[in-house]
């Protein structure tokens, strides 16, 4: 129960001394400038209580004064099991509009979860595609039926992992008006792998860690990259092609260049893919020399995707 996930005194201060020493290594700057600022202006956890009986933790807030919001952004995060309360208000720096913003957090994580350490049991058991879904679903499904003024705009913004999980929801929610992407594309997973490891930006045998995941695929307990079995056999094979044809919604696209995470190959073919099926409602945008963040050694285009997010909002 996430109730009794909460950290103890001394892990609390813990909290406290990785922070520090966080922002201390960065410079104040990326992450550490975001995890600074959300102790300064945090964001207050919720609990969401699903259909099962299990609870998970969500936050919302407004980018206005929330009086007048019209339009509602879910954000579905990434892989890991890091807290949104520690960067998602900075993350969206650059968005503006009367936006509410609301965020489900994966099962089993706490509100004070850094993602630097272990996720624990409790986590790797629920931390695969299916669930997601299912969560995601409930949760934006339970939201608009609970509002008495129904928003003009739903938006799902998927990002890295998170990508093709907020296509799928979108896939079956005909409330949904609009998809947000940042770092995903239209490849299997283990495509994109193979791609990376010939470009030397994957190390490891992806071949063999592929054939011994799917030994054994429903396994929490074993482990490879940092994630399990089950979570890999779930991703791995799974094209997300089959969602993105299935909307006739706008989609809005911001991916780096150089992105060592997802090849750009994989939105290349999501592109093609549209191309193929003479569907218009896809719109990219590369940003030369940028990562899986947006970013380059010298800036950050992520603030410039989000004003342009902000912009096809309100015209789209």
């Amino acid at each position: 129960m996430l109730e009794t996930a909460i950290f103890s005194g001394l892990g609390h201060k813990m909290n406290h001394i990785l922070l520090l020493l966080l922002i201390l290594f960065s410079g104040c700057s990326g992450y550490g400038q975001m995890f600074l600022e959300s102790y300064t202006n945090p964001l207050k956890p919720q609990v969401f209580k699903l259909t099962d009986g299990s609870k998970s933790m969500y936050y919302k807030f407004s980018l206005d004064d929330g009086s007048n919001a019209d339009i509602y952004l879910f954000f579905i995060g990434g892989s890991g099991c890091h807290s949104y309360k520690y960067y998602l208000r900075q993350y969206l720096e650059g968005l503006s509009g009367n936006i509410k913003v609301f965020a489900l957090q994966k099962r089993g994580v706490s509100d004070r979860t850094t993602g630097f350490f272990s996720c624990g049991e409790q986590f790797d058991e629920k931390d695969y595609f299916g669930q997601w879904v299912v969560d995601q679903r409930e949760f934006v499904s339970r939201v608009l039926d609970s509002v008495a003024s129904k928003p003009r705009k739903v938006l799902l913004f998927g990002v890295s992992e998170g990508a093709t999980v907020a296509a799928a929801v979108a896939a079956n929610e005909p409330r949904v008006t609009h998809l947000a992407i940042i770092g995903g594309g239209g490849m299997k997973q283990i495509d994109e792998l193979r791609i990376l490891a010939e470009k030397k930006k994957f190390l490891g045998d992806i071949e063999d860690s592929y054939r011994k995941i799917l030994a054994d695929p429903e396994s929490s307990s074993k482990k490879v990259y940092g994630h399990s079995y089950h979570y890999w056999s779930s991703v791995l094979d799974r094209d997300p092609i089959d969602f993105y044809a299935r909307l006739n919604i706008p989609i809005l696209i911001g991916f780096g260049e150089n992105d060592s995470s997802v090849p750009v190959e994989a939105v290349l073919a999501l592109t093609h893919q549209f191309q193929a099926m003479d569907k218009t409602n896809l719109t990219v945008h590369m940003y030369p020399g940028a990562d899986h963040m947006l970013k380059t050694k010298e800036k950050s285009y992520r603030p410039d995707f989000m004003k342009r997010l902000g912009d096809w909002l309100r015209t789209s």
